[in-house]
């Protein structure tokens, strides 16, 4: 068995033990973590006697640990991603509040994937801030990870200042203890919250016995993305069911996907979208592709399972929005025929094609299918991110983002109208979730290692250029970039290692 076929079995057997997927260009860095693990453990380095290892029918429990300390990722920080935090502060426990009194106080929240205790820590500082009467109210938040070495640390509670990078002083004063120059958290907060061992993969939940049920919100961020596609629809398939009826999964914005949360209904809110699970007859009720409000403002219905919130709500009537159009429905006595509906992006195409911008802006405007056709749109958005209209090519794009179809296209094109206007980090975490469906994109590659170098992050510019130039070994010099205006891989390939110095 040569190198490529020992890795490929270590891959198969980490996937069977953890669900973790190492696509073949990650091997590398599957190497370097199982053999930590076995020179940690003592054994044979070499990768026939480790796959003899990994083919044990039984690998003892304390093999297992050491093996997972070293494979799954530990690095967190508090109050991560405040996009998901703002919407939980400002939309998700209010909404809970409000709708629970007298006996019936209680909030269920599941940290899955918690590493060393930051995120559920977070959660139930934020509750002690934000829910008035806290004291009243029945408050679980459970914290699952299956490294034994972060769930040591999260019960233990001391961190060290990287921990707090996102925190202010006013709330590391109010909820954390200095011993030197760590911090540690009070007993107040630490004790609203319950650690626990839990295998996303092979354990069993929703079980009451484990307290994985009835949740009204479920954290899961930055987990998801190591797992295999079909693993991850396995997961958020229990996710779903361990959820109450309109209780929230809250991932990270790089890992957001309509095939693997199909079950969910996808909120655009506090600039970010989340998943919620909705009764099925709210669901059925959207089915305008268009509808005018009695206020005469104009909302947009993508899909069965799109679901708008009615906070922050980025698609109002302005005067100067590309929304102000009336958009006529047609009559039932004369049906729009079928064959020139077809033809609408053709005809879009061919006036985007002869460069005349508004003439193509005017003629999508005023088909009424625009709201609901991802081709009129993705040519729309383009026309008017060409005329320099960066302002109404972001909104529709974001309105492009609420339908059922975000592909890797469209998420680059959004992300190069964000870096025109300049707003790094969330192009930044645009391309990060393109990465994430397409490991790949090259050109995704190139915009995020030239953001990183515009935000002084030298090393993660460095590292990203090296991954980039790692995946165009598998290209040929003549070979066409996707996006990136007829670039071959030969003058991409010069053009970052110039860069790199």
């Amino acid at each position: 068995m040569g190198r490529a076929k020992h890795l490929g079995f270590i891959s198969d057997k980490i996937g069977e033990l953890y669900g973790l997927h190492y696509p073949e260009d990650q091997w590398h860095n599957l190497e370097r973590c199982i053999l930590n693990a076995v020179v940690e453990l003592k054994h044979d380095q070499g990768l026939p006697a480790i796959c003899e290892w990994l083919a044990q029918p039984d690998i003892p429990d304390e093999e297992i640990k050491v093996l997972t300390k070293h494979l799954t990722i530990g690095e967190t920080y508090f109050f991560r991603e405040k996009v998901a935090l703002d919407m939980f502060r400002k939309k998700i426990i209010p909404e809970i509040i409000s709708q629970r009194s007298g006996d019936n106080k209680y909030i269920r929240i599941w940290s899955a994937g918690c590493s060393s205790g930051e995120e559920p820590y977070s959660i139930a500082m934020l509750l002690k801030e934000i829910v008035p009467d806290i004291e009243n109210w029945d408050i679980t938040i459970l914290a699952t990870d299956l490294n034994d070495a972060a769930l040591q640390k999260a019960t233990t509670g001391i961190y060290t200042p990287w921990s707090f990078r996102e925190t202010s002083t006013e709330l590391q004063d109010k909820y954390f203890v200095k011993e030197g120059k760590l911090l540690r958290i009070v007993p107040e907060i630490k004790q609203m919250v319950t650690f626990s061992r839990l295998n996303l993969v092979s354990d069993h939940y929703p079980l009451t016995s484990n307290k994985t049920n009835d949740m009204d919100v479920i954290f899961c961020r930055n987990v998801l993305m190591y797992f295999a596609p079909k693993t991850i629809c396995e997961i958020s398939q229990r996710f779903h069911m361990a959820l109450k009826n309109n209780g929230w999964l809250i991932t990270s914005q790089v890992e957001l996907n309509d095939i693997y949360f199909s079950l969910f209904s996808r909120v655009f809110s506090h600039n970010g979208i989340f998943y919620q699970k909705t009764e099925l007859e709210q669901k059925t009720e959207l089915k305008e592709d268009f509808t005018k409000s009695k206020k005469g403002q104009v909302s947009f219905i993508t899909g069965s399972k799109v679901k708008r919130s009615n906070q922050q709500d980025r698609f109002k009537l302005k005067t100067n929005s590309p929304f102000k159009h009336d958009v006529k429905e047609p009559e039932t006595s004369n049906p729009v025929d079928a064959e020139s509906e077809k033809q609408n992006p053709i005809q879009a195409a061919l006036l985007f094609a002869a460069s005349k911008y508004p003439e193509c802006v005017e003629y999508c405007l005023q088909k009424p299918e625009i709201n609901s056709d991802t081709n009129l749109m993705l040519i729309l958005v383009k026309s008017y991110a060409n005329m320099g209209k960066l302002d109404e090519a972001r909104t529709w794009m974001e309105h492009l983002l609420l339908s059922n179809s975000i592909t890797a296209e469209i998420r680059y094109l959004y992300a190069t109208i964000l870096i025109e206007q300049k707003e790094w980090d969330l192009a930044g975490k645009i391309l990060l979730s393109i990465l994430y469906l397409e490991p790949n994109h090259l050109a995704a590659q190139l915009s995020l290692s030239d953001i990183y170098k515009r935000l002084g992050k030298n090393h993660q510019a460095m590292k990203q250029s090296l991954n980039l130039i790692r995946c165009l070994d598998s290209w040929d010099d003549d070979e066409i970039v996707p996006d990136l205006d007829g670039m071959t891989a030969g003058r991409l390939r010069q053009m970052v290692k110039m860069s790199m110095g």
